[in-house]
């Protein structure tokens, strides 16, 4: 797997290919393995993982780039709270 330990949030967030190592692992263990996809659970896991992580960073990223065009937390946050921690 690539290392991302220097990618920040915004770089993590901006990167459309940000997990195709993890998809380009799970098609490898696909192809080695006869498409049994039982023996690649922790490959999809791995991908299901980097895909959740990479939506919130997306998510977090646009939340705050809205907010410093908009000026400030959005009237939603405001009335409802913050819950996005």
């Amino acid at each position: 797997m690539e290392d991302r330990g220097s990618m920040n949030v915004e770089e993590f967030a901006k990167n459309l290919k940000a997990c195709d190592p993890e998809k380009k692992a799970s098609y490898k263990c696909l192809d080695d393995n006869g498409y049994e996809r039982e023996k690649c659970k922790e490959f999809f896991d791995a991908y299901n993982d980097c895909r959740k992580r990479w939506q919130r960073a997306r998510q977090i990223y646009f939340k705050k780039k809205r907010e410093q065009e908009q000026g400030g937390p959005s009237f939603f946050d405001k009335f409802f709270g913050n819950n996005s921690k």
